[in-house]
């Protein structure tokens, strides 16, 4: 199976108040899509938490036409396009119930040991079927910018035991929630997210506080995740009108 396909309604409890699809959700939508197909390709948590090891997510960029409405059908296709010894990339393409694409995605993921906190090789899981489609004119860099802090809004919070997932860290939709926090309700009163773009730095858990720093560039916003004075997660949105 070199692709798999979904569908997904949009709950209420996904909805902003705009009655928009939220960007955590999306990228639970996505989340959930790219588990269900490592299981069937059998690189999943059932294979994997035996052999001590889980998926964590490194980089994310999403293109977003439109937020899908609450009460809407979303379909989530995804496969995994190219891997190197390290990481592997996954594609993700969503579309309405005409077939129209309503957002598309880039990811990179990573295999860690979930004993000793760190980075595995690839190929102590084989190989799997890649499918080099790339539905998003996007390519990962280190360029990223961090906000000013000195013109940054700011929230602080602490690490709630529901943030927690099941490889025993905060989950990567709890991070763009946390980043988006410090945006003005002025702002997002009228504004949506068209793009993402996510890098995952290093781990947070339970017990640990954190500041979300967010920098307003025009249509843009800049922002930095930081607990214990180390930053977590960096993250940059481009804003279109609701």
């Amino acid at each position: 199976m070199s692709k798999y396909t979904d569908s997904y309604r949009v709950r209420v409890g996904d909805a902003d108040k705009n009655g928009l699809l939220k960007a955590p959700s999306l990228l639970g939508m996505l989340q959930e899509a790219a588990n269900d197909h490592a299981e069937a390709l059998e690189i999943g948590a059932t294979n994997l938490n035996p052999m001590g090891l889980g998926w964590a997510l490194y980089k994310l960029f999403v293109k977003i036409s439109r937020m899908p409405s609450r009460g809407e059908m979303v379909s989530v296709k995804t496969w995994p396009s190219v891997r190197n010894k390290i990481y592997t990339e996954r594609e993700f393409v969503l579309s309405d119930d005409l077939g129209d694409t309503v957002a598309c995605a880039r990811t990179q993921w990573v295999l860690f040991d979930l004993k000793k906190r760190r980075l595995e090789r690839l190929d102590v899981l084989g190989q799997w079927p890649q499918t080099e489609e790339f539905p998003c004119d996007f390519v990962f860099s280190n360029s990223l910018k961090a906000p000013d802090a000195e013109k940054a809004f700011k929230s602080n919070f602490g690490v709630r035991k529901d943030d927690i997932d099941m490889n025993g860290h905060v989950n990567n939709s709890v991070y763009l929630t946390w980043a988006l926090e410090p945006v003005p309700d002025e702002f997002t009163d009228r504004k949506r997210p068209a793009e993402l773009e996510l890098a995952y730095i290093s781990e947070v858990f339970r017990g640990q506080r954190l500041d979300s720093i967010c920098e307003m560039r025009g249509g843009e916003s800049l922002h930095s995740v930081v607990s214990e004075g180390k930053e977590r997660v960096r993250a940059r949105v481009s804003w279109a009108d609701v």
